[in-house]
């Protein structure tokens, strides 16, 4: 296959992250691709600018690459999609998901 251009890949990416209203998830201003090994720079609209290979953000699902946006946790992931409030307590902490937003308590 033939190596793609700066254009076609930004297509690419951002066919594969798109908000639910089909806008796209990330900015690719900042995007100078050199193959799928080659890093690049995407700004998250939420997060800022974060690095990460071609191959990887086409790959990742979702979060394409940016942590911040990663789901931690199968509690985060349930409070994001339920709008429910989980607590999990431990021995000296408890923790509470709201909206996929941990909150930790100390006590």
């Amino acid at each position: 296959m033939p190596k793609l251009t700066t254009e076609e890949f930004i297509k690419r990416a951002q066919s594969k992250h798109t908000k639910i209203d089909e806008t796209p998830r990330f900015d690719y201003s900042k995007v100078v691709y050199d193959g799928l090994k080659g890093n690049i720079i995407i700004t998250c609209p939420t997060h800022g600018d974060f690095t990460t290979s071609a191959f990887n953000h086409l790959n990742l699902t979702d979060y394409g690459g940016c942590f911040g946006c990663k789901p931690k946790s199968y509690m985060e992931i349930l409070s994001m999609t339920s709008g429910r409030t989980y607590t999990i307590c431990g021995k000296n902490s408890s923790v509470t998901y709201k909206n996929g937003i941990k909150t930790t308590n100390k006590y």
